[in-house]
């Protein structure tokens, strides 16, 4: 048998290195108070990346004299994205301040959908962030298996051998076969599986160099059973295609 199978204006344009220090001459100003003088970027989390996770984060912040954060607790946020947000937001710095605790929120928005090849964090204001994730090129399986877990499936059916494992094309497209092939592979050579039926379509995806690649399997593992390969060897052999008529 064969096997089937994207309100404020932006006061700056970009924030493109995690923990970036800002210079004394180019801290960040803007309503909020005290000045951030650094900010940590979380990382988009690859658990929420999987799941296609958006949403808004705010931290509540501690923060002592000298401008380090003692205390980050999350106020509201997506259960995949608060921790990272927490993490990071203990690594903020502040202006000092005239011995004086404060605490403060600060936004963290994660936009799945602005996802890209570079990745990048958008500063929104001083205490609002946008965290554009970058795209994990992934390189796709060539080989599936469709090995069977039972036991009892270890052997053919017809020939009561036990079967053997093989790497096999996978052939997509259109398939056209003899007539009476069908019939006689359930009863003759059930277990060939020369090849495994893919589908109508390949499946490909861009890479991030503009480069095409299939992301369809190319190969299959199985297993045959070599009496069915020969049987269907000699059943081919005696049932030619029929000559088309011209």
């Amino acid at each position: 048998m064969y096997l089937r199978s994207t309100s404020a204006i932006f006061c700056v344009t970009l924030l493109a290195v995690v923990g970036l220090t800002l210079p004394g001459h180019a801290r960040l100003q803007g309503l909020e108070s005290p000045a951030v003088i650094q900010t940590k970027v979380p990382a988009y989390p690859a658990i929420a990346l999987a799941a296609h996770a958006s949403g808004t984060v705010v931290i509540d912040l501690e923060i002592d004299a000298g401008g380090n954060v003692t205390a980050a607790k999350v106020n509201r946020g997506h259960p995949l994205l608060a921790t990272v947000s927490r993490d990071a937001a203990m690594n903020w710095r502040f202006e000092a301040t005239s011995n004086q605790e404060l605490k403060r929120k600060v936004t963290l928005v994660f936009d799945y959908d602005a996802i890209s090849c570079t990745g990048r964090s958008v500063v929104i204001s001083p205490y609002h962030l946008r965290i554009e994730p970058e795209r994990i090129q992934t390189i796709p399986p060539d080989t599936v298996s469709y090995l069977p877990e039972n036991p009892a499936e270890q052997f053919c059916p017809v020939h009561k051998t036990r079967l053997r494992k093989d790497r096999v094309d996978i052939v997509y497209g259109l398939i056209g076969f003899k007539a009476g092939y069908e019939e006689a592979e359930k009863k003759i050579f059930p277990r060939a599986n020369l090849e495994v039926l893919g589908g109508c379509v390949v499946e490909t995806q861009i890479n991030c160099d503009g480069s095409q690649v299939q992301s369809s399997p190319k190969y299959a593992e199985v297993l045959y059973c070599p009496a069915c390969r020969r049987a269907q060897a000699r059943w081919s052999k005696a049932h030619l295609w029929p000559k088309s008529k011209l």
